[in-house]
């Protein structure tokens, strides 16, 4: 889910989808486009919500093909090699926050 903050200018996107059982890439074919025709070319705070597939997977080529200011992990922790591909990605910039299941921001 993306949408534009009216007041700050802040573009957020929440999750980015994903083909758990496919190998369709959501972020290249549908999140990334869906951005660009709308002007976007950055993304201050990206948000992962789980790390299951459906909610994962679209992140990664935002993540390697766009400007993320900040990245706010669950802290759910999941071993799939994609989970830690996203950590890897995350982790370059130390851009990131990880909030534990416990914890309000």
């Amino acid at each position: 889910m993306y949408f534009s903050t009216n007041s700050t200018k802040k573009n957020i996107l929440i999750d980015g989808g994903g083909t758990p059982y496919g190998d369709f890439d959501v972020g290249k074919n549908i999140v990334i486009p869906y951005l660009r025709r709308e002007g976007i070319n950055k993304i201050d705070i990206m948000f992962l919500t789980h790390p299951d597939m459906d909610h994962l997977e679209g992140l990664l080529p935002v993540l390697k093909e766009m400007k993320v200011n900040l990245v706010v992990d669950s802290g759910v922790q999941y071993q799939d090699k994609t989970y830690l591909d996203f950590l890897s990605l995350i982790k370059e910039d130390e851009k990131f926050l990880t909030i534990k299941p416990e914890q309000e921001m």
